[in-house]
């Protein structure tokens, strides 16, 4: 059995000199190059909090035609409107 040497700073072994310089960069990865391992899928998150609107009449009415000609229930398109406002303000 070799003999340990505690002569060594232990400090230096996980401390890199400033003259070292990293090796890779992190790349950008964006949701669409993602890949996830085989066997799991992304899937959007559960609807599992309510909240309670109050609305104006006529954007209420607008927003029942709107569902109505997207295919959408109100719930739907009112996740949909609050996602995309989110996004482009970049807010998570």
């Amino acid at each position: 059995m070799a003999k340990k040497d505690f002569k060594k700073n232990t400090a230096e072994l996980f401390i890199s000199s400033a003259d070292q310089e990293p090796t890779q960069e992190k790349a950008e990865v964006s949701i669409d190059q993602y890949k996830p391992p085989k066997g799991y899928k992304l899937i959007r998150e559960y609807k599992s909090e309510r909240m309670q609107l109050l609305v104006r009449p006529t954007l209420k009415e607008a927003m029942k035609k709107e569902a109505k000609k997207q295919g959408l229930s109100m719930n739907d398109l009112a996740n949909t409107i609050f996602e995309k406002y989110l996004e482009r303000n970049g807010i998570e």
